[in-house]
C-alpha cells in the first residue's frame, strides 16, 4: 500500500487556490415567499378536491344518481386534463410570470370549489355542474404543478 500525504492531493471540488469565489449579483424576488405560501395553500386545497369523492363512492352514487364509473371519472379528469393543459399552462407561466399564473390557478380553484358547493346544495343535485367544477379544478392544477421549477429559478 502506498502512503501519500493529504496535503499534496487537490480538492475534488472548488478552486485550487485560496482566493474567494466570485460573488454573483442575484437579487431574489421579495414576493417569492408570498407566492410560495400561495402555492402551498393552493396545492393543499386542490389536492383535497381532486380525490374527495373516491372514499365515498356509494354515497355519491345514490346522491347524484350516477354510476361508479362516473364518480371515479371525477378523479380521472385530472390526469386527462393535465396532458393538454400543462402545455397551455407552461406557456402562460412563461409569458405572464409566476405570480399571474398562480393567481389564475387560485381563481380557477376557487370558482371550482364554489360550483361544487352549488352543485350539492341545489334542490336537485347537479352532476353535470359537478363535472364542470372538477374541470375547473383540474385546469387549475396544470398551472400550479409547474410552479416549483419556477420558484427555484427566482
Amino acid at each position: 500500500m502506498i502512503a501519500r500525504d493529504d496535503a499534496d492531493v487537490a480538492p475534488a471540488l472548488g478552486p485550487q487556490d485560496d482566493s474567494p469565489a466570485p460573488t454573483v449579483g442575484v437579487r431574489p424576488d421579495p414576493w417569492r415567499f408570498a407566492a410560495l405560501a400561495c402555492f402551498c395553500v393552493l396545492s393543499g386545497t386542490n389536492g383535497m378536491q381532486w380525490i374527495m369523492y373516491t372514499n365515498i363512492i356509494d354515497s355519491v352514487k345514490v346522491y347524484f344518481g350516477v354510476s361508479r364509473f362516473q364518480v371515479n371519472f371525477l378523479g380521472l379528469m385530472y390526469t386527462i386534463i393535465y396532458v393538454v393543459g400543462a402545455l397551455v399552462a407552461m406557456h402562460v407561466l412563461k409569458v405572464y410570470g409566476l405570480k399571474r399564473g398562480l393567481l389564475i390557478a387560485s381563481l380557477l380553484n376557487t370558482l371550482g370549489a364554489g360550483l361544487k358547493i352549488v352543485a350539492i346544495v341545489l334542490p336537485h343535485p347537479s352532476f353535470p355542474l359537478m363535472i364542470v367544477s372538477q374541470l375547473l379544478n383540474s385546469t387549475s392544477s396544470c398551472f400550479y404543478l409547474g410552479a416549483p421549477a419556477l420558484f427555484a429559478a427566482t
